[in-house]
């Protein structure tokens, strides 16, 4: 694969750094909604890195040989049929979940921090998924 970017440790410190900067003891509902989903999404783009640093394809949420190929080595490919019909459609990832599961195979961190990335999870899958009026600020801030 030769030197590659990890973009996905650049991007979780990206966004870690967007959480950490709203973050204060007088947060408002809707400051402490976005420091939840910037570091949510920072610690999810971090246990990406993690795990292309290991293998590109624990990130994939199947182990499809075309993501793999899409994910790691579309430069390389010359096959134009393969290039004219996998250039639109993404790559399928791993849900956040998963890769918190995947990661802790691999990081101490996410062991010993197993409750606080559970309590994570909890509340960007109500931020995401749930009505917003479903989350309740002031446990996030306990």
């Amino acid at each position: 694969m030769g030197d590659v970017l990890n973009t996905f440790l650049v991007d979780g410190v990206t966004n870690l750094k967007r959480s950490s900067a709203i973050i204060n003891f007088e947060m408002s509902a809707d400051d402490t909604c976005d420091a939840v989903l910037y570091f949510a999404f920072g610690v999810e783009r971090l246990c990406k890195g993690l795990l292309f640093d290991v293998n590109p394809a624990l990130i994939l949420a199947f182990g499809k040989y075309a993501d793999l190929v899409k994910l790691c080595y579309m430069e390389n490919v010359i096959d134009q049929n393969f290039i004219s019909q996998n250039q639109s459609k993404g790559v399928q990832a791993a849900n956040f979940s998963d890769l918190l599961v995947r990661a802790a195979l691999f990081s101490t961190s996410c062991i010993e921090n197993k409750a606080t990335l559970s309590n994570l999870k909890k509340y960007r899958n109500i931020l995401a998924h749930q009505k917003l009026t479903d989350f309740q600020d002031n446990d996030v801030k306990k």
